[in-house]
């Protein structure tokens, strides 16, 4: 009986460990699509960090295993992109692993520019990538969607633009109130489509567990250990006097197994990647 409780306690110790490291993202994203003049645009992408966190530059450094800020655009005709994605911030380079080699992270606030040609009213849509850590942790990097509807294409200046900004942890949609703005080159009023950032979260930790807990169940069916079945059960049932003490050691055996693969994953993960895929 003792056996049992310190195998189902440390299960359980296991199990709330995991979910621990499912952390609220600590990054708000917002972003803008700004008319410059004629189909110069300016599309601002904006990220708040809460204290002590921060992203990889676009240049990170490092050994190669960072994962830095990132933008793709989907294919779009009447989008034209202009150069690549620039970052302002400070940016801040320390030795965090202590290898010789210097990573490139930003705090705070960080503004990111991509400069753009757009000839018609379109969707501009695509994904960011980008990771948050602190200096004794990273999250699992995420690749989110992002949306900006343009409805004022060709036409003249545009100082005001409508801007709605998502926080990561919630996966709805927050448009923007429609803004109207002057078009200073024919004094005409010219309406700023609202902005829609998408956010589709990533698996949550429950779902990677039941994904896993289904392929390990499939992983039944595969010769080299379907053929083991037989085996395993003749095991525990010949030495059980009774079919109870047999279901019972039946049960040790699989916690035991869960409780050793656990154990080592975490100790693995913790001295060898302290700063990665937590």
């Amino acid at each position: 009986m003792k056996l049992q409780k310190l195998i189902l306690f440390f299960t359980l110790v296991s199990l709330f460990s995991v979910r621990s490291f499912g952390q609220q993202d600590p990054s708000r994203w917002s972003f803008e699509a700004k008319k410059l003049q004629g189909n110069k645009y300016k599309i601002l992408i904006q990220v708040s960090l809460e204290k002590d966190w921060h992203v990889w530059s676009l240049t990170p450094g490092g050994d190669g295993s960072l994962v830095p800020v990132s933008f793709k655009f989907n294919k779009n005709a009447d989008v034209k992109l202009i150069g690549k994605p620039t970052e302002k911030g400070k940016v801040i380079s320390e030795d965090l692993d202590g290898d010789g080699t210097k990573e490139n992270y930003l705090e705070n606030k960080v503004e990111y520019t991509q400069e753009a040609e757009i000839s018609a009213n379109t969707k501009v849509t695509g994904t960011y990538t980008y990771q948050t850590c602190n200096h004794s942790l990273c999250l699992r990097g995420k690749t989110m969607s992002f949306s900006i509807l343009v409805t004022d294409a060709g036409g003249g200046v545009i100082d005001t633009v409508s801007k709605t900004s998502a926080n990561n942890g919630d996966t709805s949609l927050h448009p923007a109130a429609t803004t109207i703005a002057t078009d200073t080159s024919n004094t005409k009023a010219a309406v700023v489509a609202p902005v829609l950032n998408e956010h589709k979260d990533e698996m949550s930790l429950w779902a990677l567990f039941f994904i896993c807990l289904g392929g390990g169940l499939l992983a039944l069916l595969t010769p080299c250990v379907y053929s083991m079945i037989p085996i395993t059960v003749s095991f525990f049932t010949k030495r059980s006097k009774t079919k109870n003490e047999g279901i019972r050691n039946a049960i040790y055996y699989a916690l035991s197994i869960i409780l050793i693969f656990t154990i080592l994953g975490v100790i693995i993960s913790v001295v060898f990647w302290p700063y990665r895929f937590i």
